[in-house]
């Protein structure tokens, strides 16, 4: 991948420096940055759904029966269907040799019925459209509503309209929905949205095809140097080495999955793999989370570069772990090793007590919350060293909760670990109407703070148990010192994986110095600070001006960095 290109201030520094110096003979330039100590990418494992769930063209799993209904076809009462209001982005397609990728296309008169797949075939939107409440990518087969009275040939979608009569004010009053036909004139403001309509058709109309999107969409801005290793509940169960991460269709063949620089061949096979995710069979999200753990107690993760060159390995090297379910956990338990991890006394790595306390523990055994708990505890590579470098702590102040206070160790938003084990980031497609008001769209917000104060407890779990399996995905992120995250909608899960990408890159963190204009320092001295990031190449350079009188080289601990004051 490309680097970012340099800010405007940086470009003039640098061409100053060129215009008023000799011309000297070629010199070999660093690859790091002279203040700055090298970065150590992260692995980051990937772990998606491909449950028969997947194929449904609705959420949440409750409106299975409003197919032919209005509602049905609308944004506001099902996330998955269209929605005027929202640009469905057409994804990148399959990078080629040198990470480059071109924007997936498809059109209104020919909409691909899979865009990932153009074998799939084409539906003319302004003549034969039909309302997909089912798609299956393996076999091109779908189930498709029945035209309801009235409604055109060419596409259509209703919104919800209080003010029509008979409407009753509720989102399951038939009444209370008018439809609009789609075409030149009939988006926003009167403006054309054929175009979108055909790509949330070809690209996002069922939660298999929008996370495939989604996916697609945020990985490409994940760095060549981030080491990647992917899976699925059933098609793909563990992260191979060899052919055998299985997708669908003749033109599909299996490929490694097995934790690898992100770039060249591994880069294509991601996306070969994730174009062709299936959409089939149950939830075993339990062992396929366990596998995770299997992986990264191997010697492969912490190699230099994976398969190719052993040493050196190094300590502070993250291990990360995104867990993409639409379901209520099924299929299998976790292992009898597991047991109920969060609410049993244990030693950190660290030397640190855990005695079971909130919002970890809970009287559940054996659920996904206890997996993401232990490998975050246990040091899955006890032969290398822990390294400081290591931890991530952005919470440096006490937070109280009702009679709790969290101190920043034992804060789920901030990760003092420095041994070799998992952060686990977790996202549920369409399950947030099973939380209710408990959650407020963050997983620190809502009933976090009871779960904290200790005034509610963590519900209970087990095979396809609802709503208990769905705070077990939060409850996992908690005790994985991840994020919990709920798509209802497509641009909600492109939202979700790409915050899930800043936040593993932002983990790599940033290098900053920080020099003055002159020696002498006087009122009308400039302090420079600047941010430069070593993943990217990037960064800022930031000027303040020292305060005068009793100021002068102070610390103001309101500017952006801790820069000094009277800026």
């Amino acid at each position: 991948m490309k680097p970012f290109a340099p800010r405007p201030i940086a470009t003039s520094i640098a061409l100053a420096l060129f215009a008023t110096s000799p011309a000297y003979a070629a010199v070999s330039l660093s690859d790091v940055p002279l203040f700055a100590v090298e970065g150590v990418p992260p692995n980051f494992s990937v772990t998606l759904d491909d449950s028969g769930s997947m194929a449904w063209a609705y959420v949440p799993d409750g409106i299975s029966g409003t197919r032919n209904t209005r509602r049905g076809r609308s944004a506001d009462y099902n996330p998955q269907y269209y929605n005027p209001n929202t640009v469905y982005k057409a994804p990148p397609g399959i990078p080629d040799a040198n990470g480059v990728s071109t924007p997936l296309t498809t059109s209104f008169t020919a909409a691909y019925k899979n865009g990932f797949r153009t074998a799939s075939g084409t539906r003319n939107l302004s003549t034969s459209y039909r309302v997909t409440w089912d798609y299956n990518p393996a076999n091109n087969s779908e189930t498709l509503g029945s035209q309801l009275s009235g409604e055109p040939n060419g596409a259509f979608y209703y919104v919800f309209d209080a003010s029509r009569s008979g409407c009753n004010g509720t989102n399951t009053d038939e009444d209370c929905y008018a439809r609009v036909t789609v075409s030149a004139t009939s988006g926003p403001g009167g403006t054309d949205e054929r175009q979108n309509f055909a790509n949330w058709y070809s690209f996002y109309r069922t939660r298999n095809l929008a996370t495939v999107a989604a996916a697609s969409i945020a990985f490409a801005k994940l760095p060549d140097s981030v080491r990647v290793g992917w899976q699925a509940l059933n098609s793909c169960e563990g992260f191979y080495t060899g052919n055998s991460c299985r997708g669908y269709g003749s033109d599909f063949s299996s490929r490694p999955s097995a934790v690898t620089a992100f770039e060249g061949a591994h880069r294509q096979n991601f996306y070969r793999w994730l174009q062709r995710l299936p959409a089939s069979g149950g939830t075993p999200l339990l062992p396929s989370v366990e596998r995770v753990e299997t992986m990264f107690r191997t010697d492969r993760p912490y190699w230099h570069t994976p398969g190719t060159r052993d040493l050196p390995r190094y300590e502070c090297r993250a291990n990360v772990s995104l867990v993409m379910t639409d379901g209520i956990w099924n299929g299998n338990t976790a292992s009898s090793t597991v047991g109920n991890a969060d609410n049993t006394a244990i030693t950190f790595p660290d030397g640190t007590a855990y005695s079971p306390r909130t919002p970890y523990a809970s009287s559940q055994t054996r659920n996904l919350s206890d997996i993401t708990f232990r490998q975050w505890s246990l040091d899955l590579r006890s032969d290398l060293p822990s390294s400081p470098a290591k931890t991530n702590i952005k919470i440096t102040t006490d937070e109280t909760h009702g009679s709790v206070t969290l101190t920043p160790y034992w804060n789920p938003k901030n990760d003092p670990s420095d041994w070799q084990n998992v952060v686990t980031y977790t996202l549920g497609v369409g399950l947030s109407g099973w939380l209710g008001n408990d959650w407020q769209g963050d997983t620190f917000a809502g009933a976090y703070t009871n779960f904290v104060d200790g005034t509610r407890t963590w519900p209970n779990t087990g095979l396809d148990i609802k709503p208990g399996n769905v705070y077990d995905l939060w409850h996992a992120a908690i005790n994985g010192r991840g994020k919990f995250f709920s798509a209802d909608s497509p641009d909600d899960a492109v939202a979700a994986f790409d915050e899930i990408i800043d936040n593993v890159l932002d983990r790599n963190g940033s290098a900053v110095a920080v020099s003055v204009s002159s020696p002498l320092v006087t009122p009308d001295a400039l302090a420079y600070q600047v941010g430069f990031n070593t993943e990217y190449w990037s960064g800022a350079l930031y000027a303040y001006k020292l305060s005068d009188g009793t100021g002068v080289g102070s610390v103001c601990n309101t500017k952006p960095r801790g820069a000094v004051c009277d800026s």
